[in-house]
């Protein structure tokens, strides 16, 4: 006949213990969880590509620019070095001037819309960079508590799985491969003690019939509901 308080004390521990490891695997997980901050980075990856891109614009207009200014001053400088022979030498310089002027103009105004562009960009990097600083710190932080709290769970564990073991072997081994078997289709919960004639586990009502056998403990009394031992402390 199977003794019910051991298998209420078994079941007791082995939750116990099941609840410790279920803890610090969920832990370990939190641990090497990093989505947020690469979702973060992820999402800042255009911008960047974007802030690179207008960097390497503005530098090529920068020389288009410098290439302009330098040859409006050879330009200016041949009006008067004395070697224009003619009026029509001298309007077709004036008119390349201009043409000059306006380019470099155009192309003032175009570095200068691309510096308020990356200036942008760049506020916009920096933002989210901060944002990034900010959860890798607050990573390492919940990291480092996480960390101290698996130290005492597996300190603890240690300790009741000990208790647990010594529960295993207060109980025959019949209880135990019965107990086994379903705890592990039923997650991990395979005794319910009776209480006020209610199933432990799932609150049904259990019927006066099965009460009586479980007073009478001749043999194992399984709820009709869930796939449990029904078990009254005393018996």
């Amino acid at each position: 006949m199977p003794n019910q308080n051991l298998l209420i004390d078994l079941q007791h521990h082995f939750t116990i213990v099941n609840n410790l490891n279920l803890e610090i695997e969920e832990l370990k997980q939190k641990i090497t969880e990093n989505s947020e901050i690469l979702k973060t980075e992820k999402l800042i990856q255009p911008v960047i590509e974007r802030f690179n891109a207008l960097n390497t614009e503005k530098r090529q207009q920068e020389n288009i620019l410098d290439d302009l200014e330098i040859n409006q001053k050879k330009l200016k400088e041949k009006m008067f070095d004395g070697s224009i022979s003619n009026e029509k030498q001298f309007a077709a310089i004036e008119d390349e001037i201009q043409q000059n002027d306006s380019k470099i103009s155009s192309y003032q105004d175009s570095v200068l819309s691309i510096i308020d562009d990356i200036e942008k960009y760049e506020n916009a990097l920096n933002q989210a960079r901060q944002k990034i600083e900010k959860l890798k710190n607050d990573k390492e932080l919940e990291d480092k508590v996480n960390v101290d709290l698996i130290t005492q769970y597996e300190l603890t564990l240690i300790e009741e799985k000990l208790l647990l073991d010594d529960e295993i072997k207060k109980n025959d081994p019949l209880s135990i491969n019965l107990f086994n078997k379903i705890a592990s289709q039923n997650s991990a919960v395979a005794v319910a003690e009776i209480n006020n004639d209610r199933c432990g586990a799932c609150k049904i009502l259990v019927p006066k019939s099965k009460l009586a056998k479980i007073k009478e403990n001749n043999d194992f009394v399984i709820c009709d509901s869930c796939p449990v031992i029904l078990c009254m402390k005393g018996n």
